[in-house]
């Protein structure tokens, strides 16, 4: 389902990707300090059970080549380790990469351990984060924007249970539709979405076509903001009209033609 908002209201269209990693087993240790190794963990750390969940890596190289793989331990209880994923990865010297990988995760997960190893099984470097299992009655949700002065909240957009948000830039988008799955809503507002690859649209298009739920606002910047996702929109916009005394009816937003089998309500605030 996709929403799109603009100041003046909601239109409603009633409207899911990737190599599987494989289990691996733990590695000696000898940490370099040449390598550098961060990593974002689900929904800003909370997950659904048993769901993929994306991790989005950053790993540099400020030393010789490395040819080797990124390892995932989801950790539990007594930080016993289920299912370890792997994924192969080249690091040349002064290489600085983003990547998603992706896990499963239970209720009884506690924290996310990735590692980087070499060729030969040997590990240079490690990095923990905790998880939040989220509940059936919570909420998660994502918002993407730009905007020099902060995030929409949507903490209290909820009837039952607890809503959790997730505050992303377009590169945190999963490129796999199913580590959308876990969200209960993502929300594009003042954000360049032509930036966005062919592999995320993708995966936007499978996961709002499974049933997930898009909002995109309208706003000074709406051009921007449904540049990558205008094809499953339920209106189309044409050129703003020009500044100055026009009929009242139609000083809303731009010109906009109604999609057959697509219902529509308000369009964007045009630009001055």
């Amino acid at each position: 389902m996709i929403f799109w908002m603009s100041t003046a209201g909601l239109a409603l269209l009633a409207s899911v990707g990737g190599s599987l990693p494989r289990m691996a087993h733990a590695a000696p240790f000898r940490q370099s300090s040449a390598i550098h190794l961060t990593v974002d963990v689900g929904y800003q750390g909370r997950f659904r059970d048993r769901q993929w969940v994306p991790l989005r890596v950053t790993v540099s190289n400020d030393g010789p080549d490395i040819s080797g793989e990124l390892r995932v331990k989801p950790n539990g209880t007594f930080n016993l380790t289920s299912n370890t994923y792997t994924a192969p990865i080249d690091l040349p010297t002064h290489a600085n990469k983003q990547l998603f990988l992706y896990a499963i995760l239970d209720v009884y997960t506690q924290n996310v351990q990735v590692d980087l190893t070499t060729s030969d099984g040997i590990q240079l470097q490690t990095t923990t984060m905790p998880v939040s299992h989220a509940i059936d009655s919570d909420l998660l949700y994502a918002v993407v924007t730009e905007s020099p002065v902060g995030s929409v909240d949507l903490s209290s957009a909820h009837s039952n249970g607890t809503a959790f948000q997730a505050d992303w830039q377009i590169e945190n988008i999963p490129s796999l539709a199913q580590a959308l799955a876990g969200l209960d809503g993502l929300l594009l507002t003042d954000a360049d979405t032509g930036k966005l690859s062919t592999d995320q649209r993708t995966a936007l298009q499978n996961w709002v076509l499974s049933g997930g739920h898009l909002i995109v606002t309208g706003g000074p910047n709406w051009q921007k903001t449904r540049a990558g996702v205008d094809a499953l929109l339920p209106i189309a916009a044409g050129v703003p009209r020009a500044a100055g005394p026009q009929p009242r009816a139609r000083r809303r937003g731009p010109a906009v033609r109604r999609r057959a089998r697509r219902s529509w309500c308000c369009p964007p605030t045009p630009t001055s």
